[in-house]
């Protein structure tokens, strides 16, 4: 998570233009997608930071596509951990319901943040919250 922040923080890239592809969408799909989905499942803090930084890195996206591309990939791997625990009896549905509502209110908020602000928003918040998430995992707390 600390070299996701200085990516953000340092790289030329991360701004609101795209750059070049590096990969292929087939390559992407099973390599991020199957990679940052399993870790998603397995353990979970950073998962969009994640998928931001492969979008922008590899797919050549700007921030603000890299933002709404992160939004719909991690909706997807929610809802393939949501379709697990269900099938196994697992789930509190009156807590997920009611973080799925947090989780929209949320997405539609920073959706039309991102859309007015672009990556002179994106880019420090990313930086912060990675920094944020890594002292809280270090820490322990």
């Amino acid at each position: 998570m600390i070299g996701f922040a200085l990516y953000f923080l340092f790289s030329p890239r991360v701004g609101d233009l795209p750059s070049r592809q590096r990969v292929g969408m087939g390559t992407f799909a099973l390599g991020i997608g199957g990679g940052v989905g399993f870790y998603d499942g397995f353990f979970g803090p950073g998962t969009g930071s994640f998928f931001a930084l492969a979008c922008v890195a590899l797919l050549g996206q700007g921030l603000r596509q890299a933002t709404a591309s992160t939004k719909l990939l991690n909706f997807t791997s929610n809802v393939a951990a949501l379709l697990v625990f269900a099938l196994g009896g697992h789930v509190v549905w009156g807590v997920g319901l009611a973080m799925a509502g947090g989780q929209w209110a949320g997405a539609w908020l920073g959706a039309h943040l991102v859309v007015r602000h672009g990556a002179r928003l994106v880019r420090p918040l990313l930086v912060a919250v990675s920094l944020a998430l890594s002292l809280k995992l270090l820490v322990g707390g």
